[in-house]
């Protein structure tokens, strides 16, 4: 095993990370763990976090000694132990057999440092930056027309749009929203091309799914399979 070592100072660090949807408590006594596209060393005596961003590990762990980031693993496949094998090992020594993490490896990290309420409103955004990058297309239109308008601009800048598609049932439009950082926040969301503004109350690490008429503006709040949300009825 290779691993990058990012030596930090402080006894009284939280260890973060991102996972699905959300952000996980991850060990501080140097078990190996495993988070997305961030992971942040935080100390909340001196108000301060370290965040680190990468494009494609997952393994880390931190300690007193420092954060370590897992950057090769070299065992072969299924060679996890079993009994009735020798040394509990499933490697066969008598042909070849292949293994992870050979070859070339490139790798890029993005390390910042700041407030811990400033980082973690910043992170996620940062993060998916840096990991899902514009597509590009080649195409030669001719300069004639009006520019298009934004198909849909948030007022804040921590609420994310996930997902913008078509729905599965007709033409409407699905938009989800989504808050990272596991606090309650007010968004609005903008449809430029339709001219249309909707607010937008989300809780912490809440996803919301809306769907839109894209011809008269109408909207609707549905669950992850596309359906309608009831909304509960007060007492």
């Amino acid at each position: 095993m290779l691993k990058l070592s990012v030596p930090t100072i402080g006894q009284d660090c939280d260890y973060l990370g991102q996972v699905a949807y959300g952000v996980g408590e991850l060990p501080c006594n140097g078990d190996e763990a495993v988070a997305q596209k961030w992971v942040s060393v935080i100390s909340k005596s001196k108000n301060s976090a370290l965040t680190c961003i990468n494009d494609g590990i997952y393994g880390s762990d931190f300690s007193e000694n420092g954060l370590r980031l897992t950057l090769l693993r070299s065992p072969a496949y299924s060679c996890g132990p079993v009994m009735e094998r020798p040394n509990g090992s499933m490697v066969a020594n008598d042909r070849f057999l292949p293994r992870i993490d050979q070859g070339e490896r490139i790798f890029k990290f993005w390390f910042n440092a700041g407030k811990v309420d400033q980082r973690l409103k910043s992170i996620d955004r940062e993060a998916l930056a840096k990991n899902e990058k514009p597509v590009a297309l080649s195409f030669f239109p001719c300069g004639k027309g009006k520019k298009p308008k934004p198909l849909a601009v948030l007022s804040d800048k921590v609420v994310q749009i996930t997902t913008i598609k078509r729905a599965e049932k007709n033409n409407g439009l699905i938009i989800r929203l989504y808050e990272p950082t596991g606090k309650k926040r007010t968004t609005v969301l903008s449809l430029p091309f339709i001219n249309k503004k909707i607010k937008v109350n989300l809780g912490g690490f809440e996803i919301k799914t809306l769907k839109i008429n894209p011809k008269t503006g109408a909207y609707s709040e549905v669950d992850l399979l596309e359906k309608a949300v009831l909304k509960k009825k007060r007492i």
